[in-house]
């Protein structure tokens, strides 16, 4: 595992995001677990979802 060091719950929700839009769509909690701990994920996956959702649409309305 190559765990992502974070000072806070903020940047790793950032962290898990970035993830999650690297792997991309389809992304699982398995994919996750080679970056994060399932306490990471329990506590901050959600989140990261929404943020990497986000970010999708803000990448796509950009382009286009």
């Amino acid at each position: 595992m190559l765990h992502v060091e974070t000072a806070n719950d903020n940047e790793l929700t950032q962290a898990m995001a970035d993830a999650i839009l690297r792997v991309g769509e389809g992304c699982t909690k398995d994919n996750l677990r080679e970056w994060f701990t399932d306490a990471e994920i329990k506590r901050c996956g959600e989140a990261a979802t929404a943020r990497a959702h986000t970010i999708s649409v803000e990448v796509k309305r950009a382009v286009a």
